[in-house]
């Protein structure tokens, strides 16, 4: 999982957020079963994030991810993405 932030206010305070999900992730419904658990992972970790834009990219092993996996990896990514956007504006 990697993830691309540009900083900036998004509406409501809150981060915007855009999954990229390769076909190689598999057919139309395994892409939508992805999207789902990355939307419900997204909720419990919205709160401790930058905010700003972000563009999350998954590979198939994200589906073989348990729940608490999936949220770590999330917030990791997301993490990472925000640390290097602010240290590339200093």
């Amino acid at each position: 999982m990697h993830a691309s932030f540009i900083a900036g206010d998004t509406e409501g305070g809150r981060p915007s957020v855009g999954f990229a999900i390769s076909k190689r992730c598999g057919g139309a419904v395994q892409r939508n079963l992805i999207r789902r658990r990355l939307r419900g992972a997204l909720e419990e970790i919205a709160p401790g994030v930058t905010n700003g834009s972000y563009l999350i990219r998954t590979d198939a092993g994200v589906i073989n991810l348990n729940y608490t996996e999936l949220i770590h990896n999330l917030k990791s990514c997301m993490k990472r993405a925000g640390e290097t956007a602010r240290r590339g504006n200093d």
